[in-house]
Order: C-alpha cells, then structure tokens, then sequence
C-alpha cells in the first residue's frame, strides 16, 4: 500500500504543511465489545453515528492509560465517578464534528503527505534514524491495524488537522494587549516592612467562661470527633509461623552454593588514567610520571584532563573494557602501567589503592540464610493456612472460632479513625501495621460478612465492624485547653492588628520606618524589587495585602496580616519599577507564545460550538449506563 502511495504521488510538486498528529495505536484498542449488543449508537452527530464498540474502544483506552498510573486496582467504577465517561464521549463528538465539517468542504490529504506522515513518525523510525518498515509492520500487528486502515485512519486525521490549521491560522495576540500584560505582570516594587508577631502580645486578658462558650459555639466546626469504630480482627502474618518451619542443613547448604555470588565482593581497584592520542605521546608520559611527575599536573599538561575526569574512582575487572582489565589488575598499589592500547586511545593508568576481593564462609552468613530460609518457608506455610481460613468462613464460622481453631493472632480494638487513632488522638493499641488495615475496616458495613484480605506485606487479615460511632462535637469541657488556646491566639492577632495600625499612622504622620520597627520590637526589612507572583512568598505577605501594595503611591502604607498568620505587617511603598517589554524579549516571547495559544484554543472551542448547532449532537444516555450495568462489560 505504502509503495503504491509513493509512486501515485511522485508526480506532485506542492507540499501542504500539516500539523500531523497520528492517532495513538492504542486507541483503537479492541475490548471484548460483542458481549455489548450494537444496535443502537452510542451518540449521534448530524447524521454520524458513534457506536457502542467506538465509545468503549476509546473509554478503555483511557482507563489502560489510567491503570498504568494508579495501578489495576483503579477500576471503571473510579473511572467513571472521574467523569471519564463524558471525557470520551466527547472527544468522539469532537472528532465527529470535525470530520462532518470536513466531508463538507471536500478536504482530504494527498497520497504524498500520508506518505511523508508514515514516513516520518517517531514510532516507525529505526536505529538508522530513517523509516523502518519491519517496525511499522510490527507496531500495526501489535495494535491490530491492517496497513490499509492505518492509511486511511492517517488520512482522515491529516484532513482534520487541515481543517484546524486553517481555523487557527493567523492567530496572533495584539501587541498592546501583550505589552499590558508585560507590564502588569512584570511590574515590580520595592517595600519596607515592620512585622508585629501575634506572640509577642503578651498582655491580652484571659478568655472567662463566657467567652470560651462564644468561641467555642462559633467554631464548632473545628472540635468535632471523627467517625470511630470498633473492630474485631484475625491477623495472620508470615512472622508467626517462623518458629515452626524447620531447615536442615542441606537446606542451607544448597541455598548458599545457589547464592554464592551474593557473599563474596569481588576485588576493587582506586583507578586513575590518562588517555592520549597516539603511543609515543602515551610513552614519553611514562617517562615523566616515572620520574617523580605528579599525576595530575602531568595529565593536564599533557592531555588538557582535570582531576575530575583522569579519578575513575574504585572499580572491579568487569567494569573495565576487556583489554584494559588485565593490565589495570595486574598493577601494584601506587604502580604507573605502561601504555595500554584500546578502541579509545593510549592509556597510562595509575592504582592508588587496592580493596581486596572476599567471600564470605557459610558458618558467617548461616544466621541469615536461616532467617530468610525459615521466613521463606512461612509464606509458603501462611499460604495453606489462608485457604484454611477461607474453608472456615465458607463453612459459616465466625472471627472468634476461627482465631481458637486455628490458633490465630487476633484482637478487639475498641475505638479508631480513619486514621488509626484513638479517642485520644494517638496510634490505637493492638492497631495490626498492615497499611490496607485501616482504609479496609472504614469500607466495610457493619452487616458486611468477614472477607480474608491479602496484604502488600505477604499478610492476611480478617475484619469485622462491631459498632460505627458517627462523627460528633466534643463537649466543651473535653475541648476546654483547645479553645482557651484559640481564644488566646485570637486576642493576640487582634492586638498585633490594632499595634500594626496605630504603626501604620504614625508613618502617615512622617515617623521613620526604623523608628517604627524598634518600637515594634522587629527589624526592618528592605525588600529586593518583587513583581506581583513573587511577594507573598517572598515577603510572607498575604494575597489581600499584596493586592493593596500594588495599588499605592510611593511612600504610602498599608497594613495586612502575615501569609503564615503568625503576626501583622506594616508595609510602605519605596519604589515603582516600571517594566520594559522591550527590554526582555525572552520573556515577553514567552507571553506572547502563550496568549497566542490561549486565543487559540478560544477560536477552535467557538468553532466548536458553531460546529454543534450545524451537526445537532444527541447522546444515549441509556444505551451509556446499559453498557456499564452488563456484567459482561468488557474493561
């Protein structure tokens, strides 16, 4: 096909610049879609249908891309509450708008620019960096593609990007609207700041019951208990069954002959070399280095080489070529070799040290192989004995029978969170470490049957809700310390505000700055010129107060809390720097770039809509959540 194309195209001499975007091979992934009756569309648009089969092609798809991500656990239940659904649905609409539109206005690609699209993807290129057709043949049979359809599927993709090119053609952000913005952003001030710390009020009175009860009514969002529960559990866990595995010695030995390797360290070498173009260069190296030369004074002289590149560092036999190897190995500690030749040149290497190799005797690593033996062999143990539990559960027994029968670790837990903590805000006791413990419990109803759960550590456990005790609001008197606290904190930020303005006056009035500071018990800060984006972080200003600051004349004052909440700030105005678009041309390219494509994706989205009232776009709802209800849907 691809042959055919070329030789029908060779006689054209124009060449359209396209934006190819060749479809993604996955798309059309195929599911098992005959389980799903395709009688009725999915959507329709205009008179084009969207079938069932290309809805959860393209659904799939996405959910694969997803599950490489979040892992096979994120299912189409997830995938659905994520609003993946609508997303693919729309962009089926979105394709079938535009193909609509195209088959209107006669627009299709030429065979030469599918021939130059084919040619030129990344994904057909081979090693020599020129199309590879064993790759492309390889790649279209791993996506299920005949040549034929991945040609027209180019095709119709190319005749779409033409429409689109034509629509964002010419699109181009205003200078002066650039330039505002330039200049907006990038306007930067230079500011004076007293900070008054909330702690630093000392003399605010203490809070009486009453007030604690106004505060503490007014925030009651803030002392609620979390949703406990009370658990019964059976953990079973490799560790338990150590004791009872047994391994003899042949047992160990063979498990040491097979990992050998493992407990040896094969000997190590401190490698320095200089590398030089040609043996009697190499030589005359040699000469000086034997002769009392430093090394590296030599090897800069000599090869323009630093410290940096000539220290190999320590390094075993295998990590050298092959031919350097034995001479490198065969050097006493401190020792210069002579030249050695090899693909990259003349080496002169010098050993500074020598780590001498090792291998560890079975009588000094058998504790460890015992270990790992015996814990080896309770996995394989915990394996049995989870099937014996879920013989047990299948035959109607409870937690606690199950736990005596088999003599298993269990417990109760009387009350935790989500979290793992008790009512006290710390780890609950007898809580098993398992990491899916917790989430497994908070997603099981009360009513729900015990269900043996398998752990990321090797792991079982069973869990049983026995009672859920709903979120609600701490009385007072359990809360009493942390409202006392609130109210405390909240007097004293009061008083750092009213301190700050009474400050802020005073500067109105003519007071100096590093007057104000001492009396506020803080130093003067004088900021470097910060632009918009850059104060709050790095002056700790919070967002109102900066959106105040860029507002003042020079030598004004505004005050504002801290971003952080931890005191009050009183700010003046020292200096405006206007910024010059056309001193930064970097930056402002780099604007302009983005306006540019942000008008962009405005035009297609209207083009969009102007798209939708032409082909009325209708979607079945019902046929959607049929397809997903099946138990036969094919994810």
């Amino acid at each position: 096909m691809l042959n055919s194309l070329r030789k029908s195209a060779g006689t054209w001499v124009v060449k359209v610049f396209l934006g190819i975007l060749v479809l993604s091979f996955a798309v059309w992934g195929i599911g098992d879609i005959f389980r799903v009756q395709p009688d009725t569309a999915v959507a329709t648009v205009g008179d084009m249908e969207i079938s069932q089969q290309e809805f959860l092609s393209e659904f799939n798809n996405e959910l694969r891309r997803l599950q490489a991500t979040f892992g096979p656990s994120f299912d189409q239940e997830q995938a659905r509450a994520i609003g993946l659904t609508d997303s693919a649905l729309q962009r089926l609409t979105q394709r079938a708008l535009y193909d609509l539109e195209v088959n209107r206005l006669g627009l299709t690609m030429s065979d030469e620019d599918v021939v130059a699209a084919i040619r030129t993807n990344p994904a057909f290129i081979g090693e020599l960096g020129t199309f590879d057709r064993f790759r492309f043949e390889q790649a279209l049979n791993q996506a299920g593609f005949s040549e034929d359809r991945f040609v027209a599927a180019t095709r119709t993709d190319g005749a779409r990007n033409q429409l689109l090119g034509v629509v964002a053609s010419g699109v181009s952000s205003p200078r002066l609207l650039v330039d505002a913005i330039f200049r907006y952003q990038q306007e930067s001030r230079v500011f004076e700041i007293v900070t008054v710390s909330n702690e630093a009020q000392g003399n605010v009175d203490a809070p009486d019951e009453v007030a604690l009860r106004e505060y503490y009514d007014g925030h009651n969002d803030q002392y609620m208990a979390p949703e406990y529960r009370a658990l019964t559990f059976v953990i079973l866990r490799p560790e338990d069954l150590v004791e009872e595995v047994l391994v003899s010695d042949d047992d160990l030995l063979d498990a040491y002959e097979s990992r050998r390797s493992e407990f040896s360290r094969a000997e190590q070498r401190q490698v320095e070399q200089i590398v030089l173009a040609d043996e009697a260069a190499a030589i005359a190296v040699v000469d000086r280095l034997r002769g009392g030369a430093d090394f590296f004074t030599v090897a800069r002289e000599a090869a323009d080489l630093d410290e940096d590149t000539v220290r190999l560092g320590l390094m075993t036999r295998d990590e050298l070529l092959e031919e350097l190897a034995d001479p490198v190995f065969a050097l006493e500690a401190g020792a210069v070799s002579d030249p050695v030749e090899s693909v990259l040149g003349w080496h002169v290497f010098r050993v500074p040290e020598i780590v001498a190799g090792e291998q560890r005797g079975l009588d000094e690593v058998r504790d460890q192989l015992l270990d790992e033996l015996k814990l080896e062999g309770a996995r394989d143990a915990l394996f049995d004995l989870a099937n014996r539990v879920d013989d047990e559960l299948a035959g109607g027994a409870g937690l606690e029978e199950i736990a005596e029968a088999l003599n298993l670790s269990h417990g109760r837990i009387a009350a935790v969170d989500a979290a793992g903590r008790n009512r006290d805000g710390q780890p609950a006791d007898g809580l098993p470490e398992t990491t899916e413990f917790v989430a497994t419990a908070f997603a099981t109803a009360p009513d729900d049957e015990p269900v043996l759960n398998e752990s990321d550590d090797g792991s079982y456990f069973l869990v049983r809700v026995d009672d859920v005790m709903p979120p609600a609001l701490r009385r007072l008197d359990e809360v009493r310390q942390e409202v006392e606290t609130a109210v405390l904190a909240a007097r004293r930020s009061e008083a750092a505000e009213a301190k700050a303005q009474i400050l802020a006056d005073k500067s109105r009035a003519g007071a100096n700055m590093t007057d104000l500071a001492t009396e506020a018990d803080s130093a003067l800060i004088t900021t470097e010129p910060l632009a918009r984006a850059r104060v709050a972080v790095s002056a700790n200003l919070s967002a109102d107060l900066v959106t105040e600051l860029f507002r003042l004349n020079t030598g004004e004052v505004a005050t504002g809390p801290a971003l952080d909440g931890t005191a009050h700030m009183v700010v003046r105005l020292v200096r405006v720097d206007a910024a010059d678009p056309a001193a930064d041309s970097e930056r402002l390219a780099h604007l302009t770039q983005l306006l540019d494509q942000s008008l962009t994706g405005d035009l297609v989205s209207q083009y969009r809509d102007a798209l939708s009232a032409r082909y009325p776009v209708e979607v079945n709802d019902r046929v959607i959540d049929t397809l997903f209800d099946q138990r036969g849907y094919p994810g």
